[in-house]
């Protein structure tokens, strides 16, 4: 008889506990459903633009034109490019152009007396200086200067450049 008594009370108590923990579990997860932030949605006909735009961008280097410096959200222009140069090819780089040799071997190619800033270790790095593997090299002008490969290399490129 007693149980009788307490019924709408642990009732309504049982909808209090499960709404206080469904709640923050809920807001803890932060998917705010499919299409947010969180959850974003990928359509069929935006990887397969993504996929035609880096397919294009392949061919155009392998057939040594220049690689694109923006696209019209300026995502290339704003992260590295993976470039493979054979031995024997010249890259020359528009001003403010970042290059990190990953492998292989080149030197600094300068037409003047300055060359390419090595802001790793902070020199300025001459016509023939050899390159150091994942030091950042920046162009200060585009005038010509650039990176003359001297064995198969990669190199993590940011900005203008053309292989030659």
């Amino acid at each position: 008889m007693k149980l009788k008594k307490f019924t709408p009370f642990l009732a309504g108590a049982l909808v209090l506990v499960l709404t206080c923990v469904a709640a923050p579990a809920e807001s803890l997860s932060g998917s705010g459903g499919a299409g947010s932030a969180a959850d974003p949605v990928v359509t069929q006909s935006y990887v397969d633009q993504k996929y035609n735009q880096l397919l294009t961008m392949i061919q155009n280097m392998a057939q040594g034109q220049t690689a694109p410096s923006g696209s019209p959200d300026n995502a290339a222009a704003s992260s590295y490019t993976p470039v493979s140069a054979s031995a024997g090819q010249t890259i020359i780089c528009g001003e403010g152009t970042e290059i990190i040799l990953r492998s292989g071997a080149a030197v600094a190619y300068c037409q003047g007396e300055n060359g390419l800033s090595d802001v790793t270790q902070a020199v300025d790095l001459t016509n023939g200086m050899k390159l150091t593997a994942n030091h950042l090299l920046i162009v200060p002008r585009a005038d010509g200067r650039g990176v003359s490969v001297t064995a198969d290399a990669w190199f993590l490129i940011k900005g203008d450049y053309t292989i030659y």
